[in-house]
Formats: C-alpha cells, sequence, structure tokens
C-alpha cells in the first residue's frame, strides 16, 4: 500500500465516493501503514478522486512522515483493529467509517464531532467541495458499530472526546 488515507481527506471521500467505497473489502493488517515516505509528486498522478489538499495521510512509521504543501501526514503509533480500513483500488486504503469518526474527533468541537456522527449513521451526507444541500444515502455505518470501535481503541488521542459524542449519536437520521 502507498497512501493510506484518513482525517479529513477520508471524510472528503466518503461523501464524494461512498457508494464506490461500499465495493471495497474491509480489512486491516497492522504492516499495512505505509512505513517508507511516498513521494509527493505521485500525489497528483495517485489523487484520482481529486481530493481537498493538502492530502491527510496515515503512516506508521515515524520517518515515513511527509513534509509537503500536498500533503499532511499523520503518524499512527497503534496497532489499528480489523475494520479500520476500506481498500479502495491497489494503492490506497481509506479509513473506515468508525476509524474516521474517531480521527475527527480530534479537530473537531463536540457538537461537530456529533453531528458528524448522526451524517455517519444517517442517510444523507453532507455537501463537500462547494455543492449544494444534502445529499440522500444509505448510512455509511451505525452507532453500535462506532462505539464497538472505540471500545478496541481506548487510550488514542481524541478517544475520550468520541465516546462523549457517541452518546448523543443515534442511527437513522434524516
Amino acid at each position: 500500500m502507498k497512501w493510506f488515507i484518513g482525517y479529513q481527506s477520508a471524510l472528503e471521500l466518503w461523501r464524494e465516493c461512498e457508494e464506490s467505497l461500499r465495493k471495497g473489502t474491509r480489512k486491516y493488517n497492522s504492516s499495512m501503514l505505509p512505513t517508507k515516505p511516498s513521494d509527493s509528486a505521485s500525489l497528483r498522478h495517485d489523487n484520482l478522486w481529486g481530493l481537498s489538499s493538502p492530502l491527510h495521510i496515515v503512516v506508521g512509521n515515524p520517518s515515513a512522515r511527509k513534509v509537503s504543501k500536498g500533503i499532511k501526514s499523520h503518524y499512527c503509533s497503534i496497532q489499528l483493529p480489523p475494520g479500520s480500513s476500506v481498500k479502495v483500488d491497489d494503492i490506497t486504503h481509506v479509513s473506515s467509517p468508525e476509524l474516521c469518526f474517531l480521527q475527527m474527533a480530534k479537530d473537531l468541537s463536540l457538537v461537530d464531532l456529533i453531528a458528524l456522527g448522526f451524517e455517519l449513521c444517517g442517510s444523507y451526507s453532507l455537501p463537500s467541495k462547494g455543492s449544494d444541500g444534502f445529499r440522500k444515502r444509505e448510512p455509511l455505518t451505525n452507532i453500535a458499530s462506532i462505539r464497538h470501535f472505540l471500545e478496541k481503541t481506548k487510550g488514542t488521542h481524541g478517544h475520550r472526546c468520541a465516546v462523549r459524542a457517541s452518546k448523543y449519536v443515534i442511527d437513522g437520521a434524516a
């Protein structure tokens, strides 16, 4: 794997392309996080989805972090549980909706994280990239899956906020 897309970029990808991602296979192996720096010049070629810059990627080795205008690297020091990623193609994985919820807990206020939980567990998607209005779609996950995932990621940055927000989220928001 060359890219593990996470954080804001994963959320953007789920909002824009979730139909094709649903066909992806959920699987995770801790050795799959990139451990070597990727060539940031290849970002223009590999970013087929037209995601906003900087592209947020997750790496499994501190030396794999990239300092680049187009890439923001996030180092993950823990072994992520099964179901943490969805395979997009031969070189790319994206954070699962459950992992994305946990990752976004680091950057969002409690209220915004609750709203994200409603979106992930609801039958709509908020606009991204300047599109107007809500888009109807099937839920990406459910609150039971989010809570189960959070049980397996205790001690990670943002975990407490994610657990707190999950108490207010319900399935089926529309």
